[in-house]
């Protein structure tokens, strides 16, 4: 998460605020924020790993936006949108969580408005594909939850930035459970 702070003035700086004189704002990002370790291409869906972690697989995503491969951006969504909500369950600081959307509206930021149009209808198209969503669906059963230690979410929370060494950034969950949870996230029946 980026974190912006909105200070009235600096040391040795005047700190009135009125509406003439608007604050300050900074900005604060961590390295790993949001970062994919190992960006995907455009790949298959059937090519993810549990050890590909959700900014891994938007990376992915966003290089389907790119090449204009409509056919498999609509399954690497689905699969990096059930990987990130399995990690919300993972990962302690609530605040983190929000990078489950922040991800996607990262990784698409400099889409323009006909491909974002593009990619609402492919994702409408395969959602409305019973037998493609169904086949995600299976993949995502076969795979499992994710492996892989959710830093680009821990990074995006604002307990990344605390020095507090007795918090522990990753719970234990029941794998099992959570990843029920992380599939009817994205309408897979278990």
């Amino acid at each position: 998460m980026s974190v912006s702070l909105a200070l009235a003035g600096s040391a040795g700086e005047d700190t009135e605020t009125s509406a003439d004189s608007p604050a300050k704002v900074v900005h604060f990002e961590r390295s790993q924020n949001l970062a994919a370790t190992n960006p995907l291409g455009c790949v298959d869906a059937n090519t993810v790993t549990t050890q590909s972690t959700a900014a891994d697989i938007a990376s992915g995503v966003k290089a389907c936006l790119e090449q204009g491969d409509y056919e498999r951006l609509g399954p690497l969504l689905m699969v990096a949108s059930a990987y990130a909500r399995y990690d919300t369950l993972r990962v302690t600081d609530t605040t983190a969580h929000a990078a489950l959307t922040t991800l996607f509206a990262d990784r698409f930021a400099d889409a323009s408005e006909t491909q974002v149009q593009q990619v609402l209808q492919a994702v409408d198209e395969f959602q409305n594909d019973p037998d493609r969503h169904q086949e995600v669906c299976k993949l995502l059963g076969s795979l499992g939850p994710p492996e892989y230690r959710p830093d680009y979410m821990i990074a995006h929370g604002i307990e990344a930035f605390l020095e507090d060494s007795t918090k522990r950034p990753v719970r234990e969950i029941d794998s099992d459970a959570g990843w029920r949870t992380a599939l009817e996230f994205v309408n897979c029946e278990h």
